[in-house]
């Protein structure tokens, strides 16, 4: 009788052993422990900065040995900063059913990329009696992130206002921008303080733009900028001035040093005199881009 139970105890042990391998087997055979494969027909893709991020996944597709095709799954997870100007990687994802992720990296070549450019309204030029920020009249643009004015920063004694207790001049300030791909631009700029009463009685240069961006080669011409004058108070035209206009084109004094061959920031000043000899001093900035 104890032989037979040893006996169907031993048989018992052995089934439960065997149909648990069996239900182990089953269990690996249904359930999937890798990832899905993710196939590019190139590592690298050049696109538009007007493409959306769907642009990345051209030419790739992602497969799973047990769920099939599983290209919809594809996502862009992220994007590097520019690893160089208008060149960064893109993160691809895909996903089974089982939660499993797979990851690879793809280089993004913008075709039409250029860092980001400031916009200005006025030309920099202060009242000493004011209390201005310096940076109310600029904006920035770029063509990934589109307006990034807020990101506008700039430097002189780590303030960005002018105050009451400077002199009358010219002062250095370095403007900076930062787009979301980590390109950092950099305007060098000059900003005139000015006495009020001496200003008025001097007429100044109206330009149709105070910032320029152009690229090398290019023919400038700086009188074209020119729109009109201003003085006590009132726009006078320089394309046929009135016949009682006290200052016409031919009082304008251009000085342009800039080198349109040499990439840089240059500056074009048009300065005009009044009858005692005081100046006005209006600047167009220009940009000169590869």
């Amino acid at each position: 009788m104890l032989k037979m139970i040893q006996t169907f105890l031993i048989l018992f042990f052995t089934a439960s052993v065997v149909l648990f391998c069996i239900s182990l087997w089953e269990e690996n055979k249904v359930s999937d422990s890798q990832g899905p494969v993710i196939h590019m027909d190139r590592d690298s893709i050049k696109i538009s900065v007007r493409d959306d991020a769907s642009a990345i996944l051209n030419g790739v597709a992602a497969s799973d040995s047990k769920d099939g095709d599983v290209s919809d799954t594809l996502v862009v997870e992220s994007l590097s900063n520019f690893i160089e100007k208008g060149r960064r990687q893109a993160v691809i994802a895909a996903f089974d059913q089982d939660n499993h992720v797979t990851k690879v990296t793809r280089d993004i070549i913008y075709t039409d990329y250029h860092s980001p450019h400031f916009s200005l309204k006025e030309p920099l030029r202060f009242s000493i009696t004011g209390h201005e920020s310096i940076i109310e009249n600029l904006t920035a643009y770029d063509v990934l992130d589109g307006d990034i004015t807020d990101r506008i920063t700039i430097r002189k004694n780590d303030d960005d206002m002018i105050y009451t207790d400077l002199n009358p001049g010219n002062y250095p300030y370095m403007l900076s921008v930062v787009n979301s791909a980590g390109d950092c631009v950099q305007l060098p700029v000059t900003v005139e303080l000015y006495t009020p009463s001496q200003d008025n009685q001097c007429p100044k240069v109206v330009l149709s733009d105070y910032l320029i961006y152009i690229k090398t080669g290019t023919k400038l011409q700086p009188s074209k900028y020119i729109d009109s004058i201003l003085f006590s108070g009132r726009t006078w035209p320089v394309d046929d001035p009135p016949e009682d206009a006290p200052y016409t084109a031919e009082d304008i004094h251009i000085f342009n040093n800039a080198d349109t061959d040499v990439p840089g920031t240059y500056e074009i000043l048009y300065t005009m005199e009044n009858e005692t000899q005081d100046q006005s001093r209006i600047p167009l900035i220009v940009v000169v881009e590869e």
